[in-house]
């Protein structure tokens, strides 16, 4: 089944080759919101009618899943979440920093005690080590280009 599958949609990459526009077009709409089954069984009665009835979803998923990591490319649908999910840590972020200024300005005006200040401290490279750590991983995947050969992020 999954090489029935495979070969048919290499021949459907091939026939895109020759200049039509249809591959586009299909991988434009699987790319724009995750494809339910119901969506994969849809997409490939219009886009690969020869298979259709033989296709189940999940095969289809696999397959266009193996593609896209072939080709080193994300669906739109993941680079706007990832891309959210970014300037949501970095609002976390600079939050967190603007907390820790004010609280060390709070002990400082206050006079606290130099354990509160080491504490203070260690939170706050903590927390930036943390968000750091989650907005390079958030980084990778919105450019590519950034990480090593064969580097894969996760």
């Amino acid at each position: 089944m999954q090489t029935d599958l495979m070969r048919q949609w290499l021949r459907f990459a091939a026939d895109a080759l020759e200049g039509t526009e249809s591959f586009r077009k299909a991988m434009e709409s699987l790319g724009a919101k995750p494809p339910a089954p119901e969506d994969l069984t849809r997409w490939a009665q219009l886009w690969m009618p020869e298979g259709a009835g033989r296709t189940d979803p999940q095969s289809l998923r696999n397959v266009l899943e193996a593609w896209w990591d072939m080709l080193g490319v994300v669906p739109r649908y993941r680079y706007a979440e990832l891309a959210r999910r970014y300037e949501e840590l970095k609002a976390r972020l600079e939050e967190a920093e603007d907390t820790v200024r004010h609280l060390r300005t709070l002990l400082r005006e206050q006079g606290g005690p130099a354990e509160a200040g080491a504490a203070l401290d260690r939170w706050a490279e903590l927390t930036e080590k943390t968000l750091q750590a989650q907005m390079e991983w958030a980084r990778a995947w919105l450019d590519p280009a950034k990480t090593g050969p064969g580097d894969k992020p996760k």
